[in-house]
């Protein structure tokens, strides 16, 4: 890839190779990117379109394109943004993110 050359280091994620080609992950913690991507969450990823993403520890900015989306891309991208936050918020991550997500009951 060639992000590489810039000097940057893609996270893979372990025991999940095709997911780890698909993406890159790139942030300040690498163990804590990696607790933060459970096995759902990769899933997720996976089987849904490809959108770039980015956090900055509270807020996530999604987008596809760089330009103006139409209506029933906005549509997508809010169903896409809907079912993403429902994974997240049904994994509960200690405040320091020290030790394993556990799922909600």
């Amino acid at each position: 890839m060639y992000i590489n050359f810039a000097g940057f280091k893609d996270i893979d994620i372990e025991g999940c190779p095709d997911f780890s080609n698909c993406f890159f992950l790139l942030g300040e913690s690498p163990e804590r990117i990696k607790i933060f991507f459970t096995d759902e969450l990769v899933l997720f990823f996976e089987n849904n379109t490809y959108y770039h993403i980015e956090c900055n520890g509270n807020s996530l900015l999604l987008l596809r394109k760089e330009r103006l989306a139409s209506i029933k891309e906005i549509k997508k991208l809010l169903d896409y943004g809907t079912r993403l936050e429902k994974i997240i918020s049904s994994i509960e991550y200690d405040e320091i993110m020290l030790k394993s997500p556990k799922i909600k009951s």
